[in-house]
Parts: C-alpha cells; structure tokens; sequence
C-alpha cells in the first residue's frame, strides 16, 4: 500500500458513503512499515530533529530573555510577548488538564510518526508536511510533559487587531498542515475522473 495517497483514502466514497471496508482495510495496514516505505526515512527524521532543536532553542532563549506577559515590540506589527497556553489550538480544551492533553497530543504525534515512516518515495509536499507536522508536535508535546502548558512567545498584531500568540512549533505545524493540504490537492488533480 502506498500511504502517500492516505489523505484519500478517509474520504474515499461510494453510492452509499463511505465505504467501512476499505477504511478497515487501510487502517489495519497502517502499522506494517517494509524497508520500500523506509527509504530515505534518515533525512525524514533529521528534519525533525531540526524543527524541534530549533523549536525548543527559541523558547529556551525567549524564557531566559523574557518575564512571563512580557512583552517587547521588535517591529510595528510583531513582538515578544511570553505567555503560557495549557490548552491546544489557541488555549481550546485548557481545562481538560494537562495529563490528558499530553495523552492526546503523543497520540496524535505517534499516527503523523508512524506515517511519515512509511512514505516512502512520496511526493516532496507530503514528506514535507509530515516532517514539520511530527516536528511540531514534538515540540509542543515537550513542553506539554515539561511545564505543563506550551511556551507561546511570538506576537502578530497591527491596526488593534492581534493574532494569538504562538511559537515556532505551531509555525511548523502549519506549514504542514499547508503542505498535507497542497499535496491532497494535487492528487486530486492527477486523480482519473
């Protein structure tokens, strides 16, 4: 099975929905990596290694630099503003406790993990997505099992509007997430009508 066409199979529909036999069947398949899917998996886990180093290194410098609500303007619409977030996704589920939240996103990280190793010899886009998605996740999940919140400390704002503040590792995963979608998108394009 080849999992760079993954996105697809959760959408896959016949005449009457989805079919619950080919998603069983995939799913099932899921956890079984050959050494085709391994191909060029070191390169794959460097650029990990790579996200979460530079992830990390960037909340290290900003906790050392900065006072928790501190917060500095480096530019007119972007500063340094130190704040924690015990929740996910612009502190949704905040209350749910932190011991849930690491279950969930270790998860959550093991599936984009256990995908990433098994692509194999798929498209740039895909191999990209999954490697700043786990990348990303693993940043946040380290600070989840560490502080018990995430450590946020980039601020966009301008014109009294202000974006959520955010970290690197939310910046990689949505690069992914904007890689994973690009990719869906031209395999659907290539897909035989």
């Amino acid at each position: 099975m080849n999992l760079a066409k993954f996105p697809r199979l959760w959408l896959k529909v016949n005449k009457t929905g989805l079919d619950s036999e080919f998603m069983k069947a995939r799913f099932l398949t899921l956890l079984r990596i050959s050494r085709q899917d391994l191909r060029g998996w070191q390169f794959r886990v460097l650029g990990v290694v790579a996200v979460l180093l530079a992830d990390q290194a960037s909340k290290v410098a900003a906790i050392a630099a900065l006072q928790v609500g501190e917060s500095v303007q480096l530019l007119p619409f972007f500063s340094l503003t130190l704040t924690g977030n015990p929740g996910i996704a612009f502190s949704r589920l905040g209350g749910v406790g932190p011991l849930l939240l690491v279950l969930l996103s270790g998860t959550i990280t093991l599936f984009f993990l256990i995908w990433m190793l098994r692509v194999g010899r798929a498209g740039t886009a895909l191999r990209g997505a999954l490697v700043f998605i786990v990348g990303g996740a693993l940043g946040n999940l380290a600070d989840r099992v560490r502080y018990g919140e995430v450590v946020d400390f980039l601020h966009l704002h301008a014109g009294g509007k202000s974006f959520p503040v955010f970290n690197l590792a939310d910046t990689a995963l949505t690069i992914g997430a904007i890689l994973l979608i690009t990719d869906f998108l031209m395999h659907l394009q290539q897909e035989p009508q």
